[in-house]
């Protein structure tokens, strides 16, 4: 039981930077798109 509980820890925390690192890339992505627009407005 003690394997586990890390190993789930563990896993949660990969799933989460997972995430942040896909927000933060969508982030960029809108970023990068709203500087396009406004500057073709």
């Amino acid at each position: 039981m003690w394997v586990a509980v890390p190993d789930f820890i563990v896993d949660c925390q990969r799933g989460f930077q997972k995430q942040v690192v896909l927000f933060e890339k969508q982030r960029m992505t809108l970023e990068a798109a709203n500087a396009h627009f406004f500057r073709h407005a």
